[in-house]
């Protein structure tokens, strides 16, 4: 699922008043979390990425290219 470009997310219905066990609010929580979790996977590699081709993109000015 990391591949996707997610570009939002919502979590609806948890309502702790009526979830004893907090079964719900878990689940809720669980995939928020995952879903950040994402979000910061992703930007870590388009950082990494465009820190490769700023280094590709130095290497060819120093070299002429």
């Amino acid at each position: 699922i990391n591949q996707v470009d997610i570009v939002g997310a919502d979590v609806v219905e948890v309502a702790p008043a009526y979830d004893h066990a907090d079964i719900t609010a878990i689940a809720g929580s669980t995939v928020a979390m995952h879903y950040l979790g994402l979000l910061a996977e992703r930007k870590a590699r388009l950082e990494e990425l465009n820190s490769g081709n700023q280094a590709v993109a130095a290497l060819n000015q120093a070299s002429g290219i």
